[in-house]
């Protein structure tokens, strides 16, 4: 046999092997495509729950000691009778301090965020705005009362008017001394 021949032979071969192949393809009943494998993202792990906010005990642990001062002096002691029986008895420290609400380690550090006295106090705090104390201040002079000055000398609402009266004069003359 020739190479023409034998070249013919495999062309004829090959096409009906092709052709059998679509054919079989084309008969053959519709099947459902591959399912194709979609991973879903894995779930991240949910966050830790937040540790829970000092408790007033867990504040007072050091606040209570009557030698808690800031590094410049000034005390930082909180008695808990006298506490409870002021008009934020009822509060929990974090409720103003809001820094410490997240607090995982003790002591804390000792600057803190200041108190947004108007959270709760916004009449008052527009009061003070108008006031000497916070024209004093606006002029650069940082002996003028403030908000926590008044509130550390007077804790307890229901005292006595003689008492507020001696501690108001205190607190001039704590603020108006040369």
């Amino acid at each position: 046999m020739s190479t023409r021949g034998v070249i013919g032979t495999g062309a004829v071969v090959w096409a009906l092997a092709l052709g059998i192949s679509v054919r079989a393809h084309l008969d053959a009943p519709a099947a459902a495509p591959a399912a194709i494998e979609v991973q879903k993202p894995a779930k991240r792990a949910a966050a830790p729950p937040s540790p829970a906010p000092p408790a007033n005990t867990d504040c007072l642990m050091c606040h209570e000691d009557d030698s808690a001062a800031r590094a410049d002096g000034r005390p930082v002691v909180v008695k808990p009778a006298v506490f409870e029986k002021s008009i934020h008895g009822s509060l929990a420290c974090v409720d103003c301090h809001q820094d410490l609400a997240t607090l995982t380690e003790f002591p804390h550090p000792e600057t803190l965020a200041r108190v947004a006295c108007a959270t709760c106090h916004s009449d008052a705090v527009e009061k003070y705005k108008v006031g000497a104390h916070a024209a004093a201040r606006a002029k650069g002079t940082s002996v003028a009362a403030t908000c926590v000055d008044c509130r550390e000398l007077n804790p307890a609402p229901d005292a006595a008017p003689l008492v507020v009266a001696f501690r108001n004069a205190k607190i001039a003359v704590r603020f108006r001394a040369p």
